[in-house]
């Protein structure tokens, strides 16, 4: 193991170095710590963190509101600074809303054209 500072060579478990007296254990916490935020931006760390059941509760009342929550499905789906979890939550929902609607779109044509077919075939 070899000083930060000055790069001569330490003695195992030592907390200060022989050559120029600076702290080993500091130094080696320092560089840990500048590495885990290089690797997690503060940004990212904020918005990791979990949901209360108290924002799961405000979010899906504030999805009940008409046009309101498909707004807040694109912002909370595609904006920058939102919380991972809301994030996933909202593109998950935006998801399923496509998918229901293709089902409903094909469920319409296949209905009308039984109706149709019931109405002008006699």
């Amino acid at each position: 193991m070899f000083c930060e500072s000055c790069g001569s060579q330490l003695v195992e478990g030592s907390n200060f170095c022989t050559s120029c007296g600076s702290r080993v254990g500091e130094v080696q916490q320092s560089t840990q710590m500048n590495n885990q935020a290089q690797a997690y931006p503060l940004n990212y760390q904020a918005n990791s963190q979990p949901l209360s059941v108290g924002q799961f509760l405000g979010m899906i009342l504030l999805l009940v509101i008409p046009l309101v929550n498909i707004i807040l499905l694109f912002v909370w789906g595609f904006g920058d600074g939102v919380n991972i979890n809301k994030k996933n939550f909202a593109r998950a929902h935006l998801i399923l809303i496509g998918i229901l609607i293709g089902l409903w779109i094909v469920f319409g044509v296949i209905i009308g054209g039984l109706l149709a077919g019931a109405l002008y075939g006699y």
